[in-house]
């Protein structure tokens, strides 16, 4: 399946393609869709469709097990925070990935990062 971009700039669309990727491999899914902004030392990611089968199978058999498949998110973005981190930091070089903030709406099977770099991502943009 193809994501579907909501971006403006080419570091974007590469960042989509990154971090989707990296989704896959920490999640064990990717998004089907997502958009993403870069404002100052943020990235801001609105991922949609990022539940997997089993995931929603257990969802429509029960909502009250919508905080466990949350709790578990959680948990495995906990533990896959430093690969993140490396891989992100990696791709864009001069800037380093401090800081990751997650939230997402299980029941809606959606999800909202935000990545805080050490440096101003947007005025570094601005300047090419």
């Amino acid at each position: 399946m193809d994501i579907i971009y909501n971006c403006q700039l080419q570091i974007e669309q590469d960042l989509i393609h990154l971090l989707n990727g990296l989704m896959k491999k920490v999640f064990g899914k990717g998004s089907s869709k997502m958009e993403l902004r870069i404002f100052g030392n943020m990235i801001l990611v609105k991922a949609e469709g990022i539940l997997t089968s089993s995931e929603r199978f257990i969802l429509n058999n029960s909502e009250a097990e919508a905080e466990l498949i949350k709790d578990y998110k959680y948990r495995v973005l906990k533990a896959g925070r430093d690969f993140i981190q490396q891989e992100i930091s990696s791709y864009l070089g001069t800037m380093e990935l401090m800081d990751i903030y997650f939230d997402l709406n299980v029941v809606k099977d959606e999800a909202v990062l935000v990545l805080m770099l050490d440096g101003n991502l947007e005025e570094k943009l601005n300047r090419r």
